[in-house]
């Protein structure tokens, strides 16, 4: 029987882009596989990784830094529906609807102004080595082709390879929010479901109750 997969992905190092800089550890996979298993029935949750981490762990094969380790995740076909999240999503609802929709293949819309695809939060059901294969076959010229203010990162790339059949705030309006551009100071929606962090701040420069469902969920490490 095909199984439910969370996927997440955690490349070492600090990654610095137009957008600003990134690091996450070890911890914030701990933190997302809490809030995952709370809001979600059974499940295989996956780190693709080239460090140890509190969880099954699928070793990275590359070493394209940042965000482009996420191209990774099509480098292994799952038996199954695959949910992905960034390490910086705040899980603050049920995500059964979500687990049980028949994905082809999802994409967020972006979260600011652009009517672009985002890859912060994904879900597919079938092969997409496709988009891995030709990524690997040039990644120095992918990186720099994706690197513009338009153009930018894994999520242009993804996007160019395989158009998303949906859009998950089309699928599920009202449940999906961007921390900095709806929520900050504000209270919970009524169905809120997913938090996503882009640009500043992250989730320990939250405040209210997403920083207490973020901070309920601190790694132990």
């Amino acid at each position: 029987m095909p199984e439910l997969t969370v996927a997440c992905v955690l490349k070492s190092g600090k990654f610095q882009h137009s957008a600003g800089k990134e690091i996450y550890t070890p911890d914030d996979v701990e933190r997302l596989q809490k809030m995952v298993a709370r809001n979600l029935g059974d499940h295989r949750f996956v780190c693709f990784s080239d460090m140890d981490v509190p969880c099954e762990r699928i070793p990275l094969k590359h070493n394209w830094p940042g965000w482009w380790s996420k191209i990774e995740l099509f480098s292994y076909v799952f038996d199954g529906t695959v949910l992905y999240f960034d390490l910086d999503t705040v899980i603050c609802g049920d995500l059964t609807e979500f687990a049980e929709y028949p994905h082809k293949f999802t994409m967020l819309k972006d979260l600011g102004k652009r009517n672009t695809p985002a890859s912060g939060m994904m879900a597919w059901n079938g092969d997409y080595s496709h988009i891995y294969l030709t990524f690997k076959a040039d990644p120095s010229f992918y990186m720099t082709a994706y690197s513009g203010s338009v153009n930018l990162g894994d999520q242009a790339f993804i996007a160019k390879n395989q158009k998303p059949d949906c859009l998950w705030q089309q699928i599920f309006p009202n449940k999906i929010f961007s921390y900095k551009f709806h929520l900050l100071g504000q209270p919970k929606p009524e169905d809120a479901r997913v938090v996503c962090f882009h640009g500043e701040p992250k989730g320990s420069g939250s405040t209210g109750w997403v920083k207490d469902i973020w901070s309920s969920a601190h790694g132990s490490r």
